[in-house]
């Protein structure tokens, strides 16, 4: 609730604006702060953006475990007010009435695909090559970074080594039984990962969380452990 009261205070400043200098944006976007970019935006965005009643979303992050409503990412939004005034107060639409939300797995992902089908504004889905970082530089999610190889290509990893999450693993201590110590205690055995391509023996650790970095429906069929993406990060055997 924190980020959708910032985001309704970002809108409000937005109206100020407008209403200051009497001339008002054309199209609107927000970003979390702790996103990077690989490559400028497709030049679709702003095409797309500017088609009335449409919010533009990165493609990926379709959380939820009902495959006929998987979320939509909520890390960046960019439209017309119509799209952006949604995404700041959709939330009033349920607050007497949550029955859009009933038999879903609620995430911040499904909640924001709720919010926007309910307004009837149009979810336009672009693959951008950003990731989501995290204190340490590394991406968050294996999903991200496979989205933005796809368009920057293998040039990635090496213009950007520090960006895989495997790398992260030197930083870390091991105990007298070869375990790995963080914040969190000992959480794995500090032995190179097999990449058997095998969603139940996933090949891209979460090291900080000391677990298996977490997929969405799409992704486990696409790249099953995140195998793939471990052999190009070279995380693994």
């Amino acid at each position: 609730m924190r980020q959708r009261f910032n985001n309704m205070v970002c809108l409000s400043l937005m109206r100020d604006a407008e209403a200051t200098s009497g001339i008002p944006y054309a199209v609107y976007g927000r970003i979390r702060l702790d996103s990077m970019f690989f490559a400028p935006l497709p030049p679709s965005v702003l095409k797309l953006a500017l088609v009335p009643g449409a919010a533009v979303v990165p493609d990926g992050d379709a959380w939820g475990e009902d495959l006929n409503h998987l979320g939509v990412c909520d890390r960046m939004l960019i439209g017309r007010l119509k799209a952006f005034a949604t995404d700041a107060y959709g939330w009033k639409a349920f607050r007497r009435n949550s029955s859009h939300l009933s038999g879903r797995v609620l995430t911040s992902e499904t909640y924001q695909r709720a919010i926007l089908e309910h307004a009837n504004v149009s979810i336009v889905r672009v693959k951008i090559a950003y990731a989501t970082l995290s204190v340490d530089g590394k991406a968050r999610y294996g999903e991200h970074l496979s989205n933005a190889l796809d368009i920057y290509g293998r040039g990635l990893l090496r213009d950007y080594p520090a960006i895989c999450p495997c790398n992260a693993l030197p930083a870390l201590a091991c105990n007298s039984k070869g375990q790995l110590v963080s914040a969190h205690g000992c959480k794995a055995q500090a032995t190179p990962t097999s990449c058997e391509g095998n969603a139940s023996k996933p090949c891209l650790i979460d090291w900080s969380l000391g677990r298996a970095q977490i997929q969405t429906e799409p992704m486990k069929a696409a790249d099953p452990g995140q195998c793939k993406l471990a052999r190009l990060c070279k995380c693994c055997n």
